[in-house]
């Protein structure tokens, strides 16, 4: 409905199809617009021969109206919405202009399906004219192109890292990171966690496995007690030297033989070695 005090004329229509992926343009049948078009809700084109005093030729009949999105209410949406066929739209047009553009009423949203909403807002204090993956920090969610939740900040302000956390429900996993290699995976379907560092230090969790890998040091500080509990084999290879302190005592005990293996020599140094059962040293 046109408003006589304002410059905007305003009118409701319905999407006589699905918006087109990745597209801002939406076919749109707008009865106070097109009142002479009867039938169903199907996008449909005609050549019609027409002659009068001004013109005479071909010209094609349509029972919608080509509209571009443009809602100013909705602050920070990246996409349009992924309107489906039968929803109800606005459709509006500024002074004399001839472009129609269209927005969500958000009437009939049960007739959406799959879709994909960003919400995102400028990384940076340029002026840029649409906001993508390269200016922009967001948040999205995808039931059309995958099933997917996305949040990622951006370095177009100089930030020297950037972080993103996808959570992936088509290949099974969650990550959680920045752009340089640190990052925590889960891949749910093996099943595994990984923490890692660029610098390659990394602890997997496989299954019932647990591996620990790391180029440099390993530092364990613990205030109260280690107790460790193995029900099988206990293996350790040292390619260096391998250093035990104690201010207390230290207890070996086995239920078998304890071995002690050396290629050069065994020290022992004691104000005196007591050995049972009968045998010395």
């Amino acid at each position: 409905m046109a408003n006589q005090f304002n410059r905007m004329e305003e009118y409701f229509g319905y999407a006589i199809c699905d918006k087109e992926e990745n597209s801002r343009e939406l076919k749109v049948y707008c009865p106070d617009l097109l009142p002479m078009h009867t039938g169903s809700l199907n996008a449909t084109q005609a050549q019609t021969y027409i002659k009068n005093n001004t013109y005479a030729g071909n010209i094609t009949e349509a029972n919608y109206i080509t509209c571009t999105y443009r809602d100013d209410t909705a602050d920070h949406y990246a996409f349009p919405p992924d309107i489906r066929k039968g929803e109800q739209v606005r459709v509006y047009k500024l002074a004399d202009s001839e472009q129609y553009y269209w927005a969500s009423c958000g009437r009939t949203e049960g007739n959406r399906r799959t879709e994909t909403h960003r919400i995102a807002i400028s990384g940076t204090l340029d002026n840029d004219g649409v906001l993508d993956d390269n200016n922009s920090y967001y948040i999205e969610l995808d039931t059309r192109r995958s099933h997917s939740i996305t949040i990622t900040t951006n370095k177009a302000d100089g930030e020297i890292y950037k972080y993103q956390l996808k959570i992936d429900a088509d290949k099974h996993q969650v990550y959680l990171g920045d752009d340089v290699g640190n990052g925590l995976f889960i891949q749910s379907d093996v099943p595994s966690v990984t923490l890692t560092n660029k610098s390659g230090a990394t602890i997997q969790v496989t299954d019932a496995d647990m591996d620990m890998t790391c180029k440099g040091n390993q530092n364990v500080y613990i205030k109260g007690n280690i107790e460790q509990v193995v029900d099988k084999n206990l293996h350790v290879t040292c390619k260096g030297n391998v250093t035990i302190e104690c201010e207390g005592n230290v207890a070996v005990k086995s239920k078998g033989a304890i071995s002690l293996e050396s290629k050069t020599r065994i020290d022992l140094t004691a104000p005196s070695v007591n050995v049972s059962k009968g045998s010395t040293i």
